[in-house]
């Protein structure tokens, strides 16, 4: 007897072959019998009978059986897309009863189509950008800007309507101010100057109550002050000395270019009893300026009230010292405006 295993997508099957072997046939197998069982070629017994069973599984190569097989192809389906590249159909089989030998369940060919008609893109506006004060202190001008980029108008698109710019009014707190500074109180009269005669003593004072910060004003005056006062001793011959310098005069011109002057005399003490007068000028004069001259920077210029007829705009603009009492005239104006024709 010889036996073939035969291996299916289910459970295992085996064919026994019943017959004679050897003898005048040799090596081969003249058969007489041929069963399809269930299970493999290990669990053959051998019959009660002298003739041998020979296992085939050395020498016949494993069979697998599909149990399915591939219905007919469907007719292609339509077209993907309408228009544009990359666009197929594709057609589609199914197996019938089981396992399927190796193939495709689906097939798809390339559909020429022609290129799909472009779409007008309408630009929109992009955020507003963050906005500078023109002042550090106080009320001035703050301008943002945003740009026609999101997106862009392509392929005929209409752009963005309206101003790329805007302008408003902003003020800092007084919390980030500048402070002025202001005098500390005078300090006691020191000793007389001289010991003969007339003299002059003198008391001092700071600018450190508060000191001037970011920017503010330096205090305004002298830091010293003199007053005259007598020696115990009498006719004592009294060269002349200047007093001190009195403060600067105020700069000739607001802006641009002028003079301060100061003046001092000969009187702390005057020249007595052939005493020598005072060597020097009275007076002593600098330039000074206070600064270019305020000017207005241009209009501002905002929307018109109304798309179409006549409506109004208002229009802003600011002083070169960032404060717009420095100008002359007014920082904001309200201005007739005319659109298109109303339809």
């Amino acid at each position: 007897m010889a036996c073939v295993d035969i291996h299916t997508h289910g459970s295992g099957m085996k064919i026994l072959f019943e017959g004679t072997t050897g003898g005048s046939f040799t090596s081969d197998m003249a058969i007489d019998d041929v069963t399809l069982e269930t299970g493999s070629c290990s669990t053959v017994t051998s019959p009660t009978s002298t003739v041998p069973t020979t296992s085939a599984s050395t020498t016949v190569e494993t069979v697998t059986l599909f149990e399915g097989h591939w219905g007919p192809w469907s007719t292609y389906s339509a077209c993907s897309a309408t228009c544009g590249s990359d666009v197929t159909r594709t057609r589609l089989r199914h197996c019938i009863s089981g396992v399927c030998p190796t193939g495709n369940s689906s097939q798809s060919i390339a559909c020429h189509m022609s290129d799909c008609p472009v779409t007008a893109v309408d630009g929109h506006w992009s955020t507003w950008s963050t906005s500078t004060c023109t002042v550090t202190c106080g009320t001035g001008l703050a301008t943002s800007t945003r740009t026609c980029t999101n997106p862009a108008p392509s392929h005929g698109g209409q752009t963005c309507p309206g101003s790329s710019i805007r302008h408003s009014y902003c003020r800092i707190s007084s919390s980030q101010c500048s402070v002025d500074g202001q005098w500390s109180t005078w300090s006691a009269y020191g000793a007389c100057s001289d010991t003969c005669g007339t003299g002059q003593m003198s008391s001092h004072r700071s600018c450190t109550h508060p000191a001037p910060s970011g920017g503010g004003h330096n205090c305004v005056g002298n830091s010293l002050r003199t007053q005259s006062c007598t020696a115990s001793q009498t006719s004592c011959v009294v060269d002349g000395n200047w007093s001190s310098w009195t403060t600067w005069s105020t700069c000739s011109v607001s802006c641009d270019l002028g003079t301060i002057t100061r003046t001092r005399s000969c009187s702390q003490p005057a020249p007595s009893i052939g005493g020598r007068a005072c060597i020097g000028d009275t007076t002593e004069t600098h330039e000074c300026t206070n600064g270019p001259c305020p000017e207005w920077s241009h209009w501002f210029n905002g929307d018109c009230s109304v798309s179409c007829g006549t409506g109004t705009r208002e229009r802003m603009r600011a002083c070169s010292t960032g404060n717009n009492h420095d100008c002359a005239g007014t920082s904001y104006e309200t201005l007739p405006c005319d659109g298109p024709q109303c339809i």
